[in-house]
This record gives structure tokens, C-alpha cells and sequence, in this order.
């Protein structure tokens, strides 16, 4: 049950390690820094999912099937939010490499005669500042919809945590007391087996002492 445990912490702090990175990606600049993260999400993402299906192997094989309702309703909810990982970050993906892209392409055009570029440079700054500030907006919206998402996936271990310890806590309860009535169980046995040991012992010295009553009477008048 220990190692269960152990898989548990470092698949919730996979998790959140995952979403960093995650947010991280959002907030890529450039190419090369995008291509570096993405590459880290891959194998942490990778690394969440082997986690998850190592404590399912691991619960097959230790957790009785009496007791395995918890750990099952649990590890769906892991595997969902290792699905909500992936679709976040194929959206990801495509948003910040397509303005990446347009970034580029920005770069590339720039480059225009000087009386063309005086003309167009108030305009340009205007869009510019524009769109930069619309991308400032988003990427603040997604920092904090990543963050909530940390913090709620804190509290969910947490609460996990303290659900694991419950159970294992009434487990333990359910143990003891089974021991308490298997004692009780052999206890009463024994006595119902003493008492019909007395009771042998009762019919037999009435049998001895009428006998001898008997026996001293058929001496004392003989017939």
C-alpha cells in the first residue's frame, strides 16, 4: 500500500510539473526556445502517463477487488486530466507556433525603403501595439486559468491524500475488529463446551451418589 502511495505523490507532482511547462509553452517567444519546451513537455507528459498506468498495474495487483471501487473511481479522474494535458496542449501547439509564424513573417517584411516606412510607422505601431497588447491580454488569461488549474489539482491531492488515509484507517478498524470477534467466536465456544463438561460432571455424581445410596441400604437391609 506504501508504494501505491508513492505512485500517487509523483503522479500529482507530475501533474503539476506538466502544467508549468505548459504555461511555459504559452508564453514562448521564439522558435527555438518554443521547440526546447515542447520537447520537455513531451517527455514529462510521457512520464505522467507511464506513472498512471504503473499504479493501475500496481492496484490490480495489490488492492483486493473488494476494495478497489476507490482507487478505480481514481484513476479515471487521473487519466482525465491526463487527456485535458493533451488537448491543451495541441492547442497550444497551434496558437503559438501560428503567432510565432506571423511574428516571423512580420520580421521579414519589415524590411521597406525609408520614405515608405516613415509613411507607414505610425500606422504599424498602432496595429502593432494592438495586437501586441490583445497577446499580452490572452497570455495573462491563460498564466491565470493555469494557475487555478495548479492550485486545483493541489487541493485534489490533498483531499485524495486524506481520502487514502481514511480508508486505510477503517481497514485497519475492520481488521482489529475482526480479530476482536474471531477471539469472541472462540471464546464462546470453549464455554458452551466447559458447560456441557459440567454438566456430564453433575449427571454422573448424581449417578455415584445414588448408587451409594443404594449400595449402603441393600448392605444395612438385606432383602
Amino acid at each position: 500500500m506504501e508504494k501505491i502511495k508513492g505512485i500517487q505523490r509523483e503522479i500529482y507532482k507530475q501533474d503539476i510539473f506538466v502544467k508549468t511547462l505548459l504555461k511555459q509553452l504559452w508564453e514562448a517567444k521564439d522558435q527555438e526556445n518554443f521547440n526546447s519546451i515542447n520537447s520537455d513537455y513531451i517527455d514529462a507528459i510521457n512520464n505522467h502517463k507511464f506513472l498512471i498506468d504503473d499504479l493501475e498495474r500496481k492496484v490490480n495487483l495489490f488492492i483486493k477487488p473488494s476494495e478497489r471501487e476507490a482507487m478505480t473511481s481514481e484513476l479515471e479522474a487521473l487519466r482525465y486530466q491526463l487527456e485535458s494535458n493533451y488537448k491543451n496542449h495541441r492547442k497550444a501547439t497551434c496558437e503559438v507556433r501560428e503567432m510565432i509564424r506571423e511574428e516571423e513573417r512580420k520580421r521579414l517584411f519589415s524590411h521597406s525603403s525609408d520614405e515608405t516606412e516613415l509613411r507607414r510607422r505610425p500606422v504599424v505601431s498602432k496595429t502593432a501595439g494592438q495586437r501586441a497588447a490583445n497577446v499580452t491580454s490572452d497570455l495573462h488569461r491563460i498564466r491565470s486559468l493555469l494557475a487555478d488549474q495548479v492550485e486545483r489539482s493541489r487541493l485534489s491531492y490533498e483531499a485524495l491524500l486524506r481520502s487514502s488515509d481514511n480508508v486505510n484507517q477503517i481497514r485497519e478498524e475492520f481488521h482489529s475488529m475482526r480479530g476482536v470477534i474471531s477471539h469472541s467466536k472462540s471464546l464462546l465456544n470453549k464455554y458452551g463446551r466447559r458447560e456441557i463438561t459440567d454438566n456430564i460432571l453433575i449427571i454422573l455424581s448424581f449417578v455415584f451418589f445414588y448408587a451409594t445410596c443404594a449400595y449402603i441400604i441393600w448392605k444395612r437391609y438385606p432383602f
